[in-house]
């Protein structure tokens, strides 16, 4: 006998700033760098208090570090998806658990100097990337 139900699926748009800072070595060697993601998302009703919310989201992440008059920064672009498990306690709190993996589409690497700007591109420059991330997310909420 097939067993059959119906879910309730809820999509939106997820947009907004993020303050990312990128560390290799020196904890203390950089700035945070504010950025920005844009994302489609879907909830999906799994329980009576439990969602499912797989997201694609387009990221940009970078920092930037001053040294001796110049400023060198780094941007890189990220297609994140994280598969976010809404709980809802109560009326009021909830929380959020996700795995999250990202997949680095470009990376730039900029210096200013006081007359002059001179941007990077190009694969020579990915390839010293890690060219996915995967980490969780654990936020609680009202």
């Amino acid at each position: 006998m097939p067993l059959s139900f119906a879910q309730q699926a809820e999509f939106g748009i997820s947009s907004g700033p993020a303050r990312h800072l990128i560390i290799r070595g020196e904890r203390d060697c950089c700035e945070f760098r504010f950025g920005f993601y844009r994302g489609d998302y879907m909830e999906l009703a799994l329980f009576n208090k439990i969602a499912l919310e797989p997201i694609i989201q387009f990221a940009r992440k970078g920092t930037k570090k001053s040294e001796f008059g110049t400023a060198i920064g780094l941007r890189n672009d990220y297609l994140n998806f994280p598969l976010l498990l809404n709980m809802q306690t109560n009326e009021t709190i909830y929380a959020l658990v996700s795995p999250h993996t990202s997949f680095l589409l470009n990376f730039s690497f900029v210096m200013f100097e006081p007359d002059n700007k001179a941007t990077n591109y190009g694969n020579e420059l990915k390839d010293l990337r890690n060219r996915s991330d995967f980490f969780a997310v654990l936020c609680l909420g009202v």
